[in-house]
């Protein structure tokens, strides 16, 4: 008797624990694998495509066109950027006769003038839930760099002198501006005051990279400025710098320098350049952005016709390889998002 109580003594508690360890593997939690980010590029390009003796402004989204304009006014667009879902286009659009400032949100246009005068907006940057747009509006005598933060205007310069903002950027809660102004003599950059005329800004782990081209002698020459200290990128012939983009692979330039009668679109990178046309045409290089290993450049190639016109073909330099666009590009922004 006493072995038959030990039995199943001993047979309830194998059972107990069997269903213990039953349940306890039934309650524990199941932890899913982690799941490899998924990330997509998009490629957004401003400019414009000429429609009979108009210039229509456009967006290209991964090579996809979108008219910001109906034709029926000239509308050209300069610059693009995009923040979470909104995408913004800075550009002109003539009312008449008169051009004025236009910022299109996600294809909405909206006039930062009454276009009582002539104005336009050059570059655009978005810093948080602020929209920045630099550009010039006239004053009836003089051009006057204007900033527009969310649609209301600043004036730069005192309204004495032509002067012109063409770059914008924010950093740690700073908005930097760059352009130029006129002294009576010549032009001089803003925001690295040196004589010539600074198109283009950048700020990164604090130091202030700036654009442009100087003359030196008779000759402009492609420079850019590093905390105010010049770097001259080229010399012989005449060069520009449009554009300048600073991260841990180096510091890229867009512009272009004259080689016999034609202009040559150029890149820059840590000073050393690299030709992007052949010289048959005459080539510009306007704006420059990275996307993982890859350089892209945008800008315009002027092509001559049998008939001795010139038709203006967009270009895409993709590590230096180019694919055509309609019409002319000049500016690109690149948005890399979690799927």
């Amino acid at each position: 008797m006493k072995k038959q109580i030990r039995k199943a003594f001993i047979a309830s508690i194998t059972v107990s624990l069997i269903a213990l360890v039953t349940s306890a593997c039934s309650n524990a939690k199941h932890v899913e694998p982690e799941k490899e980010t998924t990330w997509k590029t998009d490629i957004y390009i401003a400019g414009s495509e000429r429609n009979g003796y108009k210039h229509v402004a456009k967006l290209w989204k991964n090579g996809v066109p979108q008219v910001l304009s109906d034709g029926s006014n000239d509308t050209i667009a300069y610059a693009v950027t995009a923040s979470g879902n909104d995408v913004y286009v800075v550009g002109r659009e003539n009312m008449g006769t008169v051009g004025t400032a236009v910022v299109w949100k996600n294809g909405v246009r909206q006039r930062l003038t009454d276009g009582s005068k002539k104005s336009l907006a050059f570059a655009v940057t978005v810093d948080q839930s602020d929209v920045y747009a630099v550009g010039k509006e006239y004053n009836g005598s003089k051009d006057v760099a204007k900033v527009w933060k969310n649609g209301v205007e600043k004036s730069l310069s005192d309204g004495k002198n032509f002067a012109y903002a063409y770059g914008v950027t924010v950093a740690e809660g700073n908005v930097y501006v760059v352009g130029e102004e006129y002294n009576g003599k010549k032009y001089v950059a803003k925001l690295c005051n040196n004589s010539a005329s600074a198109y283009s800004v950048a700020v990164y782990k604090g130091q202030v990279y700036v654009a442009g081209d100087e003359f030196i002698g008779n000759i402009r020459v492609a420079t850019i400025w590093k905390d105010g200290v010049a770097q001259r990128l080229a010399d012989k012939t005449s060069s520009y710098a449009s554009c300048i983009h600073v991260c841990e692979q180096g510091v890229f330039v867009a512009g272009g320098q004259t080689s016999g009668n034609k202009m040559l679109a150029k890149l820059w990178k840590d000073g050393m350049p690299h030709i992007l046309t052949d010289g048959a045409n005459d080539g510009y290089a306007n704006a420059v952005a990275l996307s993982g290993g890859e350089v892209l450049v945008v800008g315009y190639e002027d092509r001559e016709n049998s008939n001795g016109s010139e038709t203006e073909v967009a270009k895409l330099w993709t590590n230096g390889v180019a694919k055509d666009l309609p019409g002319t590009a000049n500016s690109i922004f690149i948005v890399k998002s979690e799927i």
